[in-house]
């Protein structure tokens, strides 16, 4: 009998189960309430969580576009993302703190004397209360802004961490001696364009002089959002459980991005009419070399209907079923081209096909056989071509393909037909070689009626085409002309309208684009305007038009999404730094000689409304071959901080229109291209009106252009020489070939990037004659000889394989498009043989 002594509250129980059991394997919403008020977070249990045992404990540093006080943007990209759809992979308990300053430089914004960074450790000292946690094993981690997060709370607070996972991140290398001697694995995407990776190199470079061991991981195809790779690596999973940083570092080379909840893509933003794309014959050639690759093996096998027949032998007629047929084969070459007005012409070269009849049962006049399967070969020397004349159309904003003629051919020589596995029969005259002869040689008779059954496969390939017909790839171009260092747009393509002629395909494609951060915005439809991007013409080559209006509606999203303005210190160079300066701004403020000399200033670039991309064919104005970059209405808003409110006080703005002409440049790598804006004249400045409020007044005319001609200088000095967007287009692999973006031009109406194959380079670098022999996928080998000091130059639309013999020994290499390889000595010494290097243009 329990006495009211040592009866304990029910209300302990109820704690105790809600942070043992209840939320396991889900994200738990907590509040931390300090002098500043409330503060919401998120804390991520484990799969089978339980107070039994000792758990580590994650910190996960979020970047710029989660900044809030809503609780729940900070788990929504990043590590909270992959956790959603991958939580056995981390056994960990995690803590998923906001960054709350949204008005402050974006990457300090977790710098640890802040209030962000010092409620991260209040928050972790929560968790730790509340739940099982083992302290010898805290991993801090981020991405971007957090990946900046992480240097500086390790920096700070040395002895705290276990291992560090920055992604997307920088520092500065003086920080280096201050932090922890622990386990650290940097990851970065070399194609990031918003934090380059040369902002962490560095760090890194100093770290490993200092015998750090830390690792770095330089992702070849991820741009800023490497986390998708390193959240969702096997290897970087299984590393968060032992972490170390002796010996080799994985290899993510091959890592996929992390597959993260099906809502993940949310279109807030519907382009119809953003981008028309021709594709000559001459690239449908390069794209036919990915179809079979894209096409599976289910895409050539199935089950045919039973096939009854009836046949007369000897003045007896016999009724013939063939049944549980199947049939398997391959597809080794695929070939599209355009041949008139809303015509192509699909050949597939079928292989090895296999058609299999189960059983097969013979009938007539008291006689009767069975037999076990047969098999029917088909293209066993070389491909039997399917050819398939279609009409492309869309629906359903879907690529379709109509099948209006097919043929299929067998070449006496190229199929055979097996004898049966078993026969039974019952009958006068029999007997079992006769019906096996009878089926054979009735078998080959009827080689049309298989070639019948073969187009009756014609539909399922024709879907399978579709799929392999993807040109999605093509919404890649719009980075090309995307002004911002930051916030490049998620979006995804869709076809609108599609027609031929006999030099290729001109396809119309719409773009829906998600928000740009994970706060909610209304879904709309902006049309371009009508009419043809690209002019008639009979080029080989893949050109994509991409309407200029577009940019309207894409920059409105970040103006409604509130991250449409940037700290001028966040820009790269030192060029805006004088906006900053209190002597500088006191000419133009006077009213700032009045705040303690502890004062914070900081000056932003604020876009109240969208920006505009405006070409020869709108404005004469603007020379041809040029683009003009609008901004009807920037901002300049001053802010200042005292140490005693902590709080920002709008100190002075002034409204301006900023126009900037600009050209482009195309710096072609192997396997991307760097596309560069450059400025075509000097900025054209107009200022509109302007508020001192510390004042209580309007800005006079003598500070407003005092004003505008700070901000044209340091204007001019950030663009001087240099371009202000830079962009990197990866290069669309297609299995044996890869498209890489070749030119950037502006027209009247569009933004034109072509992409074309590039080509494959071979140089000799020795004083000896290199013999070698390349071939590709659909021909034989060939001998070429290479001449001290030449270079070969192959321009095919598919990738080489290449061969050398030397001293008994073949060497083989597959050549993709778009590589440069040299013939030497190696570095160290030793016979001469083949070397791969990024081809550079």
């Amino acid at each position: 009998m329990l006495t009211k002594r040592t009866m304990i509250p029910l209300s302990f129980f109820a704690c105790l189960l809600t942070a043992s059991f209840a939320f396991a394997g889900d994200f738990v919403s907590k509040t931390l309430t300090d002098a500043d008020g409330d503060h919401k977070y998120q804390v991520y249990l484990p799969n089978n969580y339980s107070a039994q045992k000792k758990w580590p404990v994650m910190v996960f540093l979020h970047g710029a576009g989660e900044r809030g006080t809503d609780g729940q943007l900070q788990t929504q990209v990043g590590l909270g993302a992959v956790l959603k759809t991958q939580p056995q992979a981390f056994p960990f308990v995690v803590l998923f703190p906001q960054c709350e300053d949204k008005e402050s430089r974006l990457l300090p914004g977790w710098r640890a004397e802040g209030p962000d960074g010092k409620r991260v450790l209040a928050m972790l000292s929560a968790v730790e209360e509340e739940y099982s946690i083992d302290t010898e094993r805290r991993i801090l981690t981020g991405w971007s802004m957090g990946g900046y997060g992480v240097w500086h709370l390790a920096a700070a607070h040395p002895d705290m961490w276990s291992a560090l996972l920055p992604i997307a991140s920088g520092g500065d290398i003086s920080i280096a001696d201050q932090l922890p001697k622990v386990p650290t694995w940097i990851i970065h995407g070399q194609r990031d364009n918003v934090v380059r990776p040369s902002a962490v190199t560095g760090l890194v470079e100093q770290l490993q002089s200092g015998n750090r061991n830390a690792w770095f991981t330089l992702l070849p195809q991820a741009g800023h959002d490497a986390w998708r790779v390193a959240y969702g690596s096997e290897k970087v999973q299984q590393w968060l459980q032992k972490p170390t940083s002796d010996g080799n570092v994985p290899d993510l080379s091959r890592a996929t991005r992390a597959e993260v909840a099906a809502d993940d893509f949310k279109p807030v933003l519907e382009l119809p009419g953003a981008i028309e794309l021709r594709l000559g014959n001459r690239m449908l050639n390069a794209f036919s070399f990915a179809i079979p690759a894209r096409i599976p093996k289910e895409a050539v096998s199935g089950r045919i209907a039973d096939i009854r027949d009836s046949v007369t032998a000897e003045g007896i007629p016999f009724s013939v079923t063939f049944s549980g047929i199947t049939y398997s084969g391959g597809v080794t070459r695929a070939i599209v081209r355009a041949s008139g007005k809303n015509r192509l012409q699909l050949q597939f070269g079928l292989t090895n096909v296999s058609l299999r009849i189960g059983s097969t049962y013979i009938r007539g006049r008291g006689r009767s056989a069975t037999s076990g399967p047969i098999t029917i070969g088909i293209g066993t020397r070389r491909p039997v071509w399917l050819k398939i004349d279609a009409e492309p159309y869309v629906k359903d904003r879907r690529l379709k393909l109509k099948a209006l003629r097919s043929s299929f051919q067998i070449d006496r020589d190229n199929w055979f037909v097996s004898r049966p596995y078993s026969i039974q029969t019952r009958g006068w005259g029999m007997t079992r070689q006769r019906v096996s002869n009878a089926l054979v040689d009735g078998l080959y008779a009827r080689r049309s009626r298989i070639e019948r059954e073969v187009v009756a496969a014609v539909p399922s390939m024709l879907k399978w085409a579709e799929q392999a017909l993807d040109l999605s790839y093509a919404s890649q171009a719009t980075r090309a002309v995307w002004p911002l260092p930051v916030y490049q747009p998620v979006s995804e393509a869709w076809p609108q309208a599609i027609s031929t002629d006999e030099n290729g395909i001109t396809l119309t494609l719409g773009l829906n684009v998600a928000a740009p951060t994970a706060r909610k915005l209304p879904f709309r439809t902006v049309a371009a305007p009508s009419g043809t991007m690209l002019k008639p013409s009979k080029t080989e080559t893949l050109e994509v038009g991409i309407s200029p209006h577009i940019l309207g509606p894409l920059s409105q999203l970040l103006v409604e999404s509130d991250i449409a303005r940037i700290n001028v210190l966040d820009i790269p160079g030192d060029a805006f730094a004088p906006l900053t300066r209190r002597k500088v701004l006191q000419a133009v403020i006077p009213q700032l000689k009045d705040y303690p000399e502890t004062s914070e200033i900081q000056t932003e670039l604020v876009l109240k409304k969208a920006l505009n991309l405006v070409t020869p064919g709108s404005d004469t104005s603007i020379s041809r071959g040029l683009l003009r970059l609008d901004a009807p209405n920037a901002t300049i808003v001053v802010s200042v901080r005292d140490e005693d409110s902590g709080e920002w006080r709008p100190a002075a703005d002034l409204q301006m229109q900023i126009r900037q002409s600009v050209q482009a440049r195309v710096d072609r790598q192997e396997d991307y291209s760097s596309v560069q804006l450059l400025p075509a004249s000097p900025v054209q400045l107009e200022t509109q009106s302007g508020q001192n409020y510390l004042a209580g007044a309007a800005i006079d005319e003598s500070a407003r252009v005092a004003f505008s001609n700070l901000f044209d200088a340091a204007w001019q000095e950030w663009i001087s020489g240099e371009s202000f967007a830079d962009t990197n287009v990866p290069a669309v692999d297609l299995q044996q070939t890869r498209l890489r973006l070749d030119d950037l031009s502006f027209t009247e109406h569009a933004v034109v990037t072509r992409f074309d194959v590039p080509p494959v380079i071979i140089e000799n670098l020795t004083e000896e004659v290199h013999r070698y022999e390349v071939k590709g996928p659909a021909s034989g080998w060939e001998k070429f000889e290479l001449k001290p000091g030449e270079t070969h130059r192959y321009s095919y639309e598919y990738s080489l394989t290449y061969r050398w013999t030397a001293n008994g020994k073949t060497t083989t290499y597959t050549l993709k498009p778009g590589s440069e390889s040299e013939f030497r000595v190696p570095r160290s010494g030793g016979p001469p043989t083949l070397f791969k290097k990024p081809l550079r243009r």
